[in-house]
């Protein structure tokens, strides 16, 4: 799961802001773990 907000087209060319809290989830839904800095901690992540 990639944590973006949506694309938007401006006058010269496309906005993108990525959340930066990626998900890998198993395709059986048992298990996730978070992709990239561990950073993101804090009230309410696991």
């Amino acid at each position: 799961m990639n944590f973006e907000r949506p694309t938007v087209r401006t006058a010269i060319g496309f906005d993108t802001f990525d959340l930066a809290a990626d998900l890998v989830v198993d395709p059986d839904l048992s298990r996730w773990l978070r992709k990239g800095p561990v950073a993101l901690e804090g009230p309410g992540l696991p």
